[in-house]
Parts: C-alpha cells; sequence; structure tokens
C-alpha cells in the first residue's frame, strides 16, 4: 500500500481529471483498501497541476480547495463557443474592434478583487439539483446565476489583434473560460478560451509536478518520491502544538480543556505533537473556559511513537 499523502500529477489536455484517477489506480494497482480522488475539477481541454489525494488526505481536500489557483492562458477574440473554450461549437461570430496594451492594463483592474460571474452553462455546478452540462446537452435554455468570486491578480498581454495572453491568480470557483468571455465583451466584441494551463493550487507547484507518462514508466518508486505529506497544504491554517498526553487524548476524539487562552476561537487550526501533523480542531468557549474540540483526526496512535 502506498502512502498517504498528495500527489501533483502535471494533467495533459484530453483527458478529465476522473480519467487521470481511474488511470492511476490502474498503473498503481490501487484497490479498495485505499481510497485515491482528486481536489478541484481541471477542464479535459486543460492542462496542469492535478491534485491528488491518498488515503487520509481525501479528508483534507477541502482545505487544498481553500488555496489560491494560477492560471495562464490564451483568450481567441472574434467568434464565441458553446462551451466558452475551443472544444465547443462557434454559436456567434463579430469582428474585433482595435485595442492596445494600455487598454488592457486598465480593463484587467476592473476584474481584481471580489466580483460576480456568470459561470458556464457546461459546467459541473447543480442547478435544482441538477448538473449544468445534463441541461445543455438536452438543449434546455437556461441562464446560470452569476456567483461571487474572488481574483487577486490579473495580467493581460496582447499578443495580436485576436489573441490575448492571460495570467491570473483566483480562488477556488473561479471560471477562466467565464473571464475569457467577459474581458472580449468588454472589448466589444466576443472570444473564447484557446488554451489553460494550471501552473498552482497553493503551495502546488508546476515545476514540482510529475506527469503520467513518467509514472507510466516507473510507477512505485516515482510516485513514493514525490507524495507530499498529510500537511502539505496546512499551512493555510493557524497551528497550535500540544503535550504527548494531550495528543493521545485528541487522537481518541476526546475534548481537551487549555491552560490558557486562544485568539483563533471558532476558526480551524492545525494541531500538532512536536512534528507529528495529529489532524484539526476547533477552541470553543464554555463559561470562561477554552475548549479543544477536535474536527478531523489524522494520525494513529503509533505515529506519536
Amino acid at each position: 500500500m502506498l502512502p498517504d499523502g498528495f500527489l501533483n500529477i502535471n494533467k495533459p489536455e484530453g483527458p478529465s481529471s476522473h480519467d487521470i484517477v481511474r488511470l492511476l489506480k490502474r498503473l498503481l494497482e490501487i484497490d479498495k483498501s485505499q481510497k485515491l480522488g482528486h481536489t478541484g475539477t481541471l477542464d479535459p481541454s486543460a492542462r496542469g497541476v492535478l491534485v491528488i489525494c491518498l488515503g487520509r488526505a481525501n479528508r483534507l481536500a477541502e482545505y487544498v480547495l481553500r488555496h489560491s489557483k494560477e492560471y495562464k492562458g490564451v483568450i481567441r477574440l472574434g467568434s464565441l463557443t458553446d462551451t466558452l473554450d475551443s472544444k465547443g461549437k462557434i454559436t456567434e461570430s463579430k469582428p474585433v474592434p482595435e485595442f492596445g496594451q494600455h487598454e488592457l492594463d486598465s480593463l484587467a483592474e476592473n476584474f481584481i478583487g471580489k466580483i460576480m460571474q456568470i459561470p458556464p452553462a457546461i459546467s459541473a455546478l447543480k442547478i435544482q439539483g441538477e448538473r449544468y452540462y445534463i441541461k445543455a446537452r438536452r438543449d434546455e435554455p437556461f441562464e446560470p446565476p452569476p456567483r461571487q468570486t474572488m481574483v487577486y491578480n490579473l495580467e493581460l498581454k496582447k499578443c495580436d489583434h485576436q489573441t490575448i495572453e492571460l495570467y491570473v491568480k483566483c480562488a477556488s470557483g473561479f471560471y477562466v473560460r467565464s473571464l475569457a468571455r467577459d474581458v472580449a465583451l468588454a472589448l466589444d466584441t466576443v472570444g473564447h478560451l484557446d488554451q489553460l494551463v494550471r501552473t498552482s493550487v497553493g503551495p502546488f507547484k508546476l515545476d514540482d509536478s510529475i506527469t503520467c507518462e513518467q509514472i507510466e514508466t516507473n510507477a512505485l518508486d516515482i510516485v513514493v518520491e514525490n507524495i507530499k505529506p498529510l500537511d502539505f497544504p496546512m499551512g493555510i491554517l493557524h497551528k497550535i502544538s500540544i503535550p504527548c498526553d494531550y495528543a493521545r487524548r485528541f487522537l481518541l476524539g476526546q475534548i481537551i480543556k487549555l491552560d490558557s487562552d486562544e485568539n483563533s476561537l471558532g476558526d480551524d487550526l492545525s494541531v500538532y505533537h512536536e512534528t507529528v501533523f495529529l489532524g484539526v480542531a476547533v477552541i470553543e468557549k464554555c463559561e470562561n473556559e477554552y475548549y479543544l474540540q477536535p474536527k478531523k483526526v489524522i494520525a494513529r496512535i503509533d505515529e506519536l511513537e
């Protein structure tokens, strides 16, 4: 059985995220005794960082999703597709007016911060309990409601009259395909996302990823060498360290009375004993006393020894 942890895969263009999970299960001969999943779908037409969870790492997937993501891509102006990317059918064409780099710089500023974004009609989001793409397959007309999302940084660079390179750092739930559509609209034309590479998900960087081809060539060795520890993405949380007797009680799921006040009341915390990552907890207050309430017990008792 493989060690529990995270694997940073460089997904190629073509297969879906689920296809990669199925491929890894086959290549690594993973059976039902060890769960393998992914965090954050990457469109089939995109490539780049896909974070894979092995074993207990699946219970920490939500914390990977809290990290920002970074993408590089290319917007093609003049044609709109039903999927908002290059794999879809062209639904509208429109001339591209003249524009310069100065206009793109000003335009990028309008997309930075908290924004409302209309997601693609062909996506895995749900409306009334049904996936958007299922409704789209039936040609059922519907308007995806706008959702609030966050953009930390956006850079747009003119390549030629019909193509724009983009770099975006954003929160989970942001659709770069929608960004391509909206940038084109702001330039008084239409457009779609022509290329997309996810270059990072928090601490998981494209430069540190491994390919499926590398795994096919040297499966077990290269995977074991590249598995990231269970606490690798947990730097997003504040950290608390507890002594050994408290750690044993924590691993039994017991509430622990703390000796002093803590500032992170109600927030998720990464819990450690020395260098051993124990899991996630919250601090709760009751009658002026502070308690550590286990939320996710990750470590095993034998890992304390």
